[in-house]
């Protein structure tokens, strides 16, 4: 069982302005859990995160788990520098659904659950977990992955959940459940403003398979969004478009 872990940090931009990077952290403690439980695994960083070294990546070695975090639409999910590397009709772009065969895709990505989730299901995967609308999540500007900091409440559960599946602790279902408990229990010590988020971020939170009316009809382009201080900030993608 191999898991491919893709944290390209950079968005928009880098630096403690862009979501992504308060993010990386938590998605480097995952491949640190999965090493240290000995199991295989590839991990991408940064510039590594691009549509040739994923799909390169999936080429080399039975990938059963996926753990991925970046912006995107509906219909795509985009790495370092907003580079496209999964989205619907790639196949017409050369992909093999091969690769993602029985695959369970943990994605932390915002809309993808729409249009990707389904498309990638349809193609092969086995489990997609991700969001039908934004993820928002707020933290404290410049900090991240310190003790009492304000993003823990929102990505140490993916963190703990994402690990767990990656090492064979957890089912995607469990998952799925382990971080809406956590987001209940930790939803009463937030401010009301950051507790409608992490509220938020549970309900549409989407596990495919399932049932289509679950999933959220929308329009446009959405990212991971990210609150500094006391206001709220959505960073918007530009609209991305699938290589030709």
């Amino acid at each position: 069982m191999s898991s491919l872990i893709i944290n390209p940090e950079v968005g928009h931009e880098e630096g403690p302005a862009e979501a992504l990077w308060y993010i990386s952290p938590y998605f480097s403690q995952i491949r640190d859990v999965v090493a240290a439980r000995g199991k295989d695994y590839t991990y991408l960083y940064k510039e590594q995160c691009i549509k040739d070294q994923v799909w390169n990546a999936l080429q080399q070695k039975r990938t059963a788990v996926i753990a991925a975090t970046g912006h995107e639409n509906a219909s795509v999910y985009t790495g370092y520098q907003l580079a496209p590397i999964f989205w619907v009709d790639m196949v017409n772009e050369g992909y093999d659904p091969q690769l993602t065969q029985n695959t369970i895709m943990l994605m932390l990505s915002c809309l993808t659950a729409q249009q990707l989730g389904p498309y990638m299901i349809s193609k092969g995967a086995i489990y997609y977990l991700g969001w039908s609308v934004e993820y928002v999540a707020y933290v404290d500007y410049g900090v991240r992955k310190e003790e009492n900091s304000i993003d823990q409440f929102f990505f140490k559960p993916i963190e703990v959940g994402f690990s767990r599946v990656a090492v064979g602790d957890m089912t995607p279902i469990e998952c799925k459940n382990y971080i809406a408990k956590k987001y209940t229990e930790y939803a009463p010590l937030l401010a009301p403003h950051e507790r409608a988020a992490l509220l938020s971020d549970r309900d549409n939170m989407v596990l495919l398979p399932a049932q289509p009316s679950i999933l959220v009809s929308q329009v446009g382009y959405g990212s991971l969004g990210l609150a500094l201080g006391l206001g709220l900030m959505h960073i918007l993608n530009p609209p991305v478009q699938a290589p030709k």
